[in-house]
């Protein structure tokens, strides 16, 4: 992709400089250096140079922290996805690598300045905002549209930014202590076997001990209908 191309991409959206180009030293080091290369230890957990960390405040990354994630989630990127309504498809991005220098992206510095910038200033394109919707078939009658779940593809791009945004934030939540001791789904190292572990000793617990003289927990199972629709 010529140079010019993107740096007419970044300026049509938001009016953004062309990135900087990166140290030579980033690029000597790039397939050794990945957001938890550059962490320093601090209270719970790890945190990335250039992340400033406070009480109740989530800070933009720098962008060399930001063009480690953009280089280590394009290695990551399932080449055969959808890209949505964009014109850029995911081998786009994955592949943009001269000769056999997988872990050189070309691309990466004008993602990630491109990301930072989105980030920074709290604001994303407005194309962003409209994804691909296709109906999954769950049980009962299919001529009953509450009996399907809606699958929403966004674009290439947008997906990659969410998924650097959930891996900041979710880092964030965890050396702040914003995760519940109680959350075991969608979190890292932790799984809801594990509370079905819980249930089931106290279930036994309960046999044994008969607290009040019940032989039986008592415990109620929630399930929301349509509870990430809006």
């Amino acid at each position: 992709m010529p140079t010019d191309a993107w740096n007419t991409y970044l300026i049509s959206h938001f009016n953004a400089k062309p990135p900087p180009k990166p140290p030579d030293a980033l690029n000597r080091n790039l397939r050794h250096i990945d957001a938890r290369a550059s962490a320093v230890p601090l209270d719970r957990g790890r945190i990335s140079q250039g992340m400033n960390r406070t009480a109740d405040a989530f800070d933009c990354p720098s962008l060399a922290v930001m063009t480690c994630l953009v280089s280590k989630f394009l290695r990551e990127m399932i080449a055969y996805s959808s890209p949505g309504f964009e014109e850029f498809s995911a081998p786009f991005f994955k592949y943009a690598y001269p000769g056999d220098e997988k872990d050189n992206n070309a691309i990466a510095p004008y993602v990630a300045s491109f990301f930072h910038v989105a980030l920074s200033e709290k604001r994303i394109p407005a194309y962003w905002e409209k994804a691909k919707i296709s109906p999954l078939y769950k049980k009962g009658s299919k001529l009953d549209p509450n009996n399907y779940r809606m699958l929403a593809v966004s674009g290439t791009l947008y997906g990659l930014y969410t998924s650097i945004l959930r891996e900041l934030v979710t880092k964030w939540c965890v050396e702040n202590r914003k995760v519940t001791h109680t959350q075991f789904g969608f979190y890292s190292d932790r799984s809801t076997i594990q509370p079905m572990f819980i249930l089931r000793h106290l279930v036994h617990a309960a046999k044994q001990i008969k607290p009040k003289g019940c032989s039986h927990p008592h415990t109620a199972f929630i399930d929301f209908k349509q509870a990430y629709h809006y």
